[in-house]
This record gives C-alpha cells, structure tokens and sequence, in this order.
C-alpha cells in the first residue's frame, strides 16, 4: 500500500516543550508525526529549567546529547504567581 504524504499515524497540536518532544518521541519510534503549530514569530530566548527526569526522556530520545553544552545548574530559581508575589530561594548544590 502507497501511503499519502499528508496521512499521518499521528498529529502533535501545540509547538512548546512537550508537544516538540511529544513529536520527535512519536517520530523516533517510526510513526508518521505531523507537528502543528504557529511558526514562531521571534526567537525564545527564556531559560527553562528542567528537572532530572526531563533530562532523562531527553537523553532517551537523543536530543539531550546535542544540547548538554549548552546546559548549566539552576543556582537560584524564582517564582512569580500574581503581581504582588515574588518568591526566591537558593537551590541546593549537588
């Protein structure tokens, strides 16, 4: 059977974080993934701080090896939820 080129095993709606990972995941393990999303409009130059285990689903999928050098420990993290509220604290060294 010739498959169509714009059939899909499956569809990814959303281009931040998960729905970017959610896609290379799906189409590492062989499925036809489309990825829909706006083009960005300018580059995202925010940090984003990610936990041992999103490491892990990275380093699973083979991204986390080309983007290692880049990475660096959160030394100080600060929340804000709400005009008025700033919480900081110090993260712990390992």
């Amino acid at each position: 059977m010739n498959r169509d080129e714009n059939e899909f095993d499956v569809i990814v709606v959303g281009g931040g974080p998960a729905g970017l990972i959610a896609a290379i995941a799906l189409a590492k393990r062989g499925l036809r993934t489309m990825l829909l999303a706006p083009s960005p409009q300018h580059e995202d130059r925010r940090t984003t701080a990610l936990l041992g285990s999103s490491a892990d689903i990275l380093s699973a999928i083979g991204i986390w090896q080309a983007i290692v050098d880049k990475a660096a420990p959160l030394r100080r993290l600060r929340l804000a939820d709400g005009p008025d509220a700033v919480h900081r604290r110090q993260v712990a060294r390992t």
